[in-house]
């Protein structure tokens, strides 16, 4: 049996709960806090091989031993730390562990590179359509003209939304970050801004209910979420309403299947989490490919076993 080398943080809900249930399964398996490496956590890297170590615990990485790549998390610094050396030393410890996983010769889920090639909507976008889904009519723009000509194309009906969902960082401490917004008429008077950076508009897709469609090797976990249940999530699930969104495992049809398979395949992803919307009208529309989504939540809320089928993979 394989060990496992969980690469991750301190605190990470996924990883806490995967590791009871290799526990359980009495699968041997070493988390790797990147948070706090390298002020705590070790690497050693050679020609010859890796070693890392944490906390008393030491391994010596072989083609033996399945890598999770789950989320590298920035290390903690200590507060005397120079703050003009932060972001050198974020680069090198993120190149360090991509580099480890780049090169390891066993299993690795998911690679770093190949994670890196999954990551950009705008090829996502082209690729799902050539492989036959239906996409969102899609403008990236920093000319506010041409957003305007865009919201009237679409009657109003568009939304905005980012790349990259960003964490703002605030000098009080507060963090926070931007949603999936609907562009609404008094919007238009702020649109010579769009100048200032890069803007993603897509045309607004009418909802029966969201799909996050977990998809581990070839077992795929189509999860229903009935974001329109509720105000706060009907422009974007991440509004969390448990009390009144609805969550549940779904069939999906064959050739939504398979066209999903095989972008993964393309992208060479053991691991991934596809997002999907169901029209009013019974069509599937998609989104995004997220190369290292979260599922927990959902496994949660529709009692649906990801995590078990996830260890034994």
């Amino acid at each position: 049996m394989r060990n496992i080398l969980i690469v991750s943080g301190e605190g990470d809900a996924h990883t806490e709960y995967m590791g009871r249930i290799l526990t359980e399964k009495r699968i041997s398996y070493f988390l790797f806090p990147t948070n706090k490496y390298p002020f705590n956590a070790k690497i050693t890297y050679t020609s010859e091989g890796c070693t890392l170590s944490y906390n008393g615990k030491f391994i010596s990485l072989n083609n033996e031993w399945t890598i999770w790549n789950r989320r590298i998390f920035d290390p903690e610094f200590p507060k005397d730390f120079p703050k003009t050396l932060e972001d050198l030393v974020k680069e090198e410890t993120r190149r360090t562990l991509q580099g480890i996983m780049i090169t390891h010769s066993g299993l690795v889920v998911n690679n770093p590179l190949n994670n890196y090639c999954a990551n950009n909507k705008s090829e996502q976008l082209k690729r799902a359509k050539n492989l036959g889904f239906r996409i969102p009519d899609t403008l990236i723009t920093n000319e506010p003209n041409i957003a305007r000509k865009f919201y009237e194309k679409h009657n109003g009906n568009i939304i905005f939304k980012m790349q990259k969902l960003p964490i703002i960082k605030y000098e009080d401490g507060i963090h926070k970050t931007v949603m999936t917004n609907r562009v609404l008429p008094n919007d238009l008077n702020n649109f010579n801004r769009i100048s200032n950076n890069p803007s993603y508009f897509q045309e607004l897709i009418e909802k029966k209910y969201e799909i996050r469609l977990t998809i581990i090797g070839n077992r795929l976990f189509p999860i229903a979420i009935y974001s329109q249940n509720s105000e706060l999530s009907k422009d974007d699930f991440r509004r969390y309403d448990f009390d009144n969104v609805k969550y549940e495992l779904v069939n999906i049809p064959k050739d939504i299947a398979d066209k999903s398979l095989e972008l993964v395949k393309q992208y060479r992803l053991s691991y991934s989490a596809i997002d999907l919307i169901l029209t009013p009208k019974g069509e599937y529309v998609f989104l995004e490919i997220n190369p290292n989504g979260q599922y927990l939540w959902t496994e949660e809320m529709s009692k649906t076993q990801i995590t078990n089928v996830f260890a034994d993979y």
